[in-house]
């Protein structure tokens, strides 16, 4: 029996709920690190900024825009230090 006829087998005599947390294990996507520069800086693209903010690209471009938020331009692309994302939330906690 091959490996493949091994793992089918295994699968097939699972039950639902290992069936399912098989399915999560692999499934489920792992959290990417921030990336960094050479000094340390962690950087965020345009998608982890809003997730990490919690809020839409919509605003997030508003508050570029306005400057109430730094970035980074490489090329065509946009990046955000991760100490920037947290001044904000300090600047905007009530």
């Amino acid at each position: 029996m091959d490996t493949s006829q091994m793992y089918d087998k295994r699968i097939v005599d699972m039950t639902g709920g290992e069936l399912i947390e098989l399915i999560k294990q692999h499934a489920t996507p792992q959290p990417e690190e921030v990336p960094t520069t050479e000094d340390g800086v962690k950087l965020h693209t345009i998608e982890e900024a809003c997730k990490y903010l919690r809020i839409s690209r919509p605003t997030l471009h508003s508050k570029m825009n306005s400057k109430s938020i730094n970035y980074i331009k490489i090329n065509r692309r946009t990046f955000i230090k991760q100490s920037e994302l947290d001044e904000f939330l300090e600047r905007n906690t009530i």
